[in-house]
C-alpha cells in the first residue's frame, strides 16, 4: 500500500501531466523539439524566479549554470553548475550547491519532460529531488516548471 505522502506526489504529478500518457508526443514532435534544443543555448525561468542557462550538446550532454532566486533559500544569486542529459522529450540534471564562493551543502536533480507550450515556448515540467545537509540526511521531493525565454533579439543582431 502507497504512503500518504507518495499518494499525494503521485497525484501532484499527474496534475502536472508527468504521470499521464497524455504527455506522449507523436515521434515527429519530440525529434522537432530534441532538434531545437541540440546545439543550442536556452535559458529559463522557474515560478520561484530561478533562471538558468543550458548548453545542449549533439550527444545529449546538458551543460549549464543555475541561479537560484527562490525567497527564503540559501544561496541565492549565484551561478552553480548543471551537469545531466537530454534523451528525446526527458531533461534529467544535477546541481551540486556549492562553488567557490558559497556552499550550501546541498544538491538538487530534477527530471521531467520538455514539451510545447501553446504559445510555442518549450516548458520543462519536472519532478525534483533536494538533499540538505553534509550526509544529505534531509530530503525533500517536489515538483518545478521552467520555461523557456525568447533569445535576445538584440544580442542576436549584434552577433550579426
Amino acid at each position: 500500500m502507497l504512503g500518504t505522502g507518495l499518494m499525494k506526489f503521485l497525484a501532484v504529478l499527474i496534475a502536472l501531466g508527468l504521470a499521464s500518457p497524455a504527455v506522449a508526443m507523436p515521434a515527429n514532435e519530440q525529434g522537432r523539439l530534441h532538434d531545437r534544443l541540440i546545439g543550442s543555448t536556452t535559458t529559463w525561468v522557474n515560478s520561484y524566479g530561478s533562471v538558468m542557462t543550458l548548453d545542449v550538446a549533439a550527444n545529449g550532454a546538458v551543460r549549464g549554470y543555475i541561479v537560484n532566486n527562490a525567497p527564503g533559500t540559501g544561496c541565492r544569486g549565484i551561478p552553480y553548475d548543471i551537469r545531466g542529459r537530454l534523451k528525446g522529450e526527458v531533461l534529467a540534471f544535477h546541481v551540486s550547491w556549492r562553488n567557490g564562493v558559497a556552499d550550501c551543502q546541498s544538491e538538487t536533480e530534477w527530471r521531467g519532460v520538455v514539451r510545447l507550450t501553446a504559445a510555442g515556448k518549450l516548458e520543462f515540467v519536472s519532478h525534483c529531488h533536494h538533499r540538505q545537509g553534509l550526509l544529505g540526511d534531509k530530503v525533500s521531493i517536489g515538483v518545478d516548471r521552467f520555461i523557456e525565454q525568447a533569445p535576445n533579439r538584440l544580442q542576436s543582431f549584434v552577433d550579426h
